[in-house]
């Protein structure tokens, strides 16, 4: 499979040694937009009724949802099934223990593993997260520092955190690793641009447009 430019410069980039958090570019082709104001919608705490309201109760208040194992449960199915990138990656996010204390580690890697795989840059943040510190799989810099590249590639929320990140890990690393960390990120970053091409209105291939943190998971 032939590696796009960007990508190929990328990779140029990670293996070059050493390395430091200024050494990590992003790639952004998105033409600027101008984004119109926002509205405020104001939603009641422990209101599930709507995809919205979810998301807003799950973040900021999930202890006001009644039956709440089976709440999150319902959405998940419909989340995965509607390829919901924004919902898919909250609900990961709340089993990672963002929204709360008691997070299933299994099951947010199964999600964040599902939206990476459906195109959501940010989801490939958290699974370098989890990787990094050991959060329900055994700890591996290798494979975190792939996670967080292919993250940095389009410009992910977090890029300041990934280069400091990334700079820790290559520094922890073992330098045999490099090729397969090199595959890895291939890998991972062109199964991710193939599946947002699919999508009716695909924001991977063509950079970040619009709000895309706030669109697909915070």
């Amino acid at each position: 499979m032939i590696i796009s430019s960007r990508l190929s410069l990328m990779l140029m980039i990670l293996v070059a040694a050493p390395c430091t958090s200024n050494d990590f570019v992003e790639f952004v082709d998105s033409r600027e937009v101008k984004h119109a104001k926002e509205e405020r919608v104001l939603f009641e705490c422990g209101n599930v009724s709507t995809i919205d309201s979810f998301l807003n109760s799950i973040a900021n208040c999930p202890a006001a949802i009644k039956n709440i194992k089976d709440t999150v449960n319902d959405y998940t199915s419909i989340a995965i099934e509607f390829e919901n990138l924004r919902l898919t990656c909250a609900i990961a996010r709340y089993h990672l223990g963002h929204f709360n204390k008691q997070p299933n580690y299994a099951e947010a890697l199964r999600l964040f593993d599902i939206n990476s795989r459906q195109g959501n840059l940010n989801a490939f943040f958290y699974l370098g997260e989890m990787y990094q510190e050991g959060l329900g799989v055994r700890r591996n810099e290798e494979v975190a520092f792939a996670f967080y590249s292919v993250s940095l590639l389009r410009g992910a929320r977090f890029s300041q955190e990934t280069r400091l990140r990334l700079s820790v890990l290559n520094k922890l690393i073992n330098p045999d690793s490099t090729e397969e960390i090199k595959r890895l990120i291939t890998d991972k970053y062109e199964s991710a641009m193939m599946a947002d091409s699919m999508r009716f209105e695909p924001t991977f291939m063509i950079g970040i447009n619009g709000n895309y943190h706030k669109q697909f998971c915070e």
